[in-house]
């Protein structure tokens, strides 16, 4: 049976994806070796975890939101926090994130049409409308923070929202706005990029983006310096429209400018002001099949990818974590052996010269001494080696956040290359500038990762050098 890693006391069967709080993978708690049943557990980035005043606010909001009990704000049902840092522990989550399920759909031809990705919109709105019924200091909050990875969909069509309301409380500092650009691009706000306050609209930015993302199949960007209005003059659409007439190409148009517009004031100021024009001029209000509509979508999309994922889910839950090796206890016939040493070693010593036992006593304290040293000296080495081990597991862990970040990074230069291929020359142009920018994050997040790991290794060998000399030591002693 395949092998799986343990830590404190979860089985880790996979990593599913990266988002905002850090990498979440599929577990399940141990019951006497035994898995309980899965959960999803989110590692939180240290740049969070390790910040005390960040990860208190944190960590309160997260609880805030639990007890709230408000459906679809997917919460964590415990939060673990130990020496190596923090863990979020969800109830698992049988689904893909949209960020997933738009590479997914590109991949296989199945584009989202107009009204399921309007619905699909209206819906998320909603969520975030009931969400707002939080009050953080004195405020209604918000989820602030809408890229694809914080909206997950589960197969039977239900709609959650990752991570709400976190992300106003991070502090921007230098690294983890640096670490945040390289993840997520152009998908970050104008007013995020500007180092500005991230507000409730926001959240309609991002909407907005998700809406232009799956009709136009492009990614969207407008600079200080660019026009603004210009970037909608020449707008195509990735799959068929419901309607070619003017006026609604024109509607599509001034939706897009009331969610994407760089100052946050000149979007729409409120969700009901966006659910509002959805229901005036797309003539999509009727929510009671968005969930069976988007459970269709699904089923086609990952049909044969479920059941193939209901059997590894099985198999998973009948693995045992094998019992630690014990040391093989003395058989009667050595502690014979043994007996008769002794019994041999009295009858020597009656035979022995009397100048010889003070010889041996010598001998025998200078051993005692001798051991007294080797295991304090032992003892020394195995706390500096557990401390060692502790901090090599922090590194590992943000060099494969870093990794994933690099991944991510690949799989977006690879879409903007398909999409040149289908583009206006105008189009190409602004593709290729942002593939630019973002090999050039790549490059240097490649570059960072390559320094730490070199770093690492010479560490090690540093360590191992140390090591060596301290046995040679003990040796001595």
């Amino acid at each position: 049976m395949k092998e799986y890693k343990v830590m404190n006391d979860f089985v880790y069967y996979r990593d599913l994806f990266s988002d905002t709080m850090g990498i979440n993978y599929r577990v399940s708690p141990l019951q006497n070796r035994k898995p309980s049943g899965h959960k999803l557990l989110c590692e939180v980035s240290p740049a969070i975890s390790g910040n005390a005043d960040m990860w208190k606010r944190v960590r309160l909001l997260l609880e805030g939101i639990r007890k709230s009990n408000i459906p679809f704000l997917y919460s964590p049902e415990k939060i673990n926090v130990g020496d190596k840092g923090a863990q979020l522990v969800f109830e698992y989550f049988k689904g893909r994130n949209a960020e997933q399920i738009l590479i997914d759909a590109e991949k296989k031809g199945m584009p989202i049409n107009f009204d399921l990705a309007m619905s699909l919109s209206i819906a998320i709105a909603d969520i975030i409308e009931v969400g707002s019924s939080i009050i953080v200091s004195g405020e209604r909050s918000y989820h602030g923070f809408l890229t694809p990875d914080n909206i997950l969909i589960h197969y039977d069509g239900k709609i959650f929202l990752k991570n709400y309301g976190i992300f106003q409380y991070l502090e921007k500092s230098e690294p983890f706005f640096s670490e945040t650009e390289k993840r997520y691009g152009s998908w970050l706000t104008p007013e995020f990029m500007r180092k500005e306050r991230i507000v409730a609209q926001s959240d309609i930015y991002h909407l907005g983006y998700l809406i232009y993302r799956i009709l136009t199949g492009k990614y969207f960007s407008c600079g200080a310096g660019d026009d603004f209005d210009a970037k909608f003059a020449n707008l195509t659409f990735k799959q068929y429209m419901p309607s070619t007439d003017k006026n609604f190409l024109t509607n599509v148009i001034t939706f897009f400018k009331k969610t994407l517009n760089p100052d946050p004031l000149k979007r729409f100021l409120t969700i009901k002001e966006f659910k509002d024009f959805i229901a005036t001029y797309f003539h999509i209000e009727e929510l009671s099949s968005i969930t069976f509509n988007l459970a269709y979508f699904m089923n086609s999309l990952y049909g044969e990818a479920v059941e193939e994922e209901d059997k590894v889910l099985k198999q998973e839950l009948a693995y045992v974590v094998p019992e630690p090796k014990k040391e093989a206890p003395a058989t009667a016939a050595s502690k014979e052996d043994l007996v008769s040493g002794i019994l041999e070693g009295l009858d020597e010593r009656k035979k022995a010269p009397g100048w010889l036992w003070p010889v041996l006593g010598g001998v025998a304290l200078a051993a005692v001494v001798g051991i007294y040293f080797a295991v304090s000296s032992g003892k020394k080495a195995s706390e500096l080696s557990a401390q060692q081990q502790a901090e090599a597991a922090v590194r590992l862990k943000q060099q494969q956040e870093q990794q994933a970040q690099i991944q991510a990074m690949n799989e977006k230069i690879k879409e903007l290359e398909t999409l040149k291929a289908t583009a206006d020359e105008a189009q190409k142009k602004a593709l290729e500038l942002e593939k630019q920018r973002m090999e050039e994050l790549r490059r240097k997040a490649q570059e960072d990762l390559d320094r730490k790991k070199a770093e690492d290794e010479k560490r090690k060998q540093d360590e191992a050098a140390a090591q060596q000399k301290a046995d040679e030591e003990r040796k001595a002693q």
